[in-house]
């Protein structure tokens, strides 16, 4: 069963801190070891679906609505998942695909307009498109795509497809607590790679940044820790820089 601290919520608009997915009328959720969970809308059941050989870690989870499917990150590894047909896809690993290795995807996103997944790599300080056919990868903005404030610990990312762009969660490292612990969220332009910086009062330890396109605001993602047992959500309004804490 997996444990609140090894899940979270996404949809195929937008993802909630890391792991899970919405899917027509059930929920699925990533847990820390690699296993998809079923969650039923109607009945509330929850049940393991995950696919013999799928299981690897769980990091990050996204929906590919144009082939109905979960696109899921590991560590060096980004799969889809199709649970209709009960089977896994390696999209991009050591030995699949081509372009800048892919070492520590911390979260993925589908980009509907390009028809391409796009990962955020906390290792080479990147964002990452991978071409689902292919399976080439390409770099979106990187220290070397893109003008604008270093890639450094992206840690979250949205997709805003009316403005095409993606909303990229940094996490700054604090050396004296050995801690992620600050964040700022950055606007990558996807056809440039630019990269602009939106905020920089999120709460301390951010995970997960999800867009609400109707609204044109952010939601972001706390986790507790040792020294604080609450779990933070706020909401940002890009329009007016308005912080509104809605769950702790």
């Amino acid at each position: 069963m997996p444990t609140s601290e090894a899940m979270s919520l996404a949809t195929s608009d937008c993802t909630v801190c890391m792991r899970a997915a919405v899917s027509c009328s059930a929920l699925t959720l990533l847990d820390s070891a690699g296993g998809l969970w079923r969650v039923d809308f109607t009945t509330g059941e929850l049940i393991e679906v995950t696919p013999a050989g799928c299981a690897e870690g769980g990091r990050a989870i996204s929906f590919d609505p144009v082939n109905s499917r979960f696109i899921v990150t590991a560590d060096e590894r980004v799969y889809a998942v199709d649970l209709t047909g009960n089977s896994c896809t390696d999209l991009s690993t050591v030995n699949v695909g081509s372009g800048p290795q892919i070492h520590l995807p911390m979260a993925v996103a589908w980009d509907s307009e390009r028809d391409r997944v796009l990962v955020a790599d906390r290792y080479i300080e990147a964002v990452i498109a991978i071409d689902p056919v292919s399976l080439e990868r390409s770099r979106v903005s990187d220290g070397f795509v893109g003008t604008g404030p270093g890639m450094s610990n992206p840690d979250g990312l949205a997709i805003d497809s009316a403005m095409q762009r993606a909303l990229v969660l940094k996490v700054q490292f604090d050396d004296v607590c050995d801690e992620d612990l600050l964040g700022e969220l950055y606007a990558v332009d996807l056809a440039t790679g630019a990269r602009t910086v939106l905020d920089t009062q999120l709460a301390d330890h951010p995970t997960g940044v999800a867009w609400d396109a109707d609204a044109e605001r952010v939601f972001v993602v706390s986790y507790k820790t040792e020294y604080d047992d609450r779990h933070r959500v706020e909401i940002i309004d890009l329009k007016t820089g308005e912080h509104e804490l809605i769950s702790s």
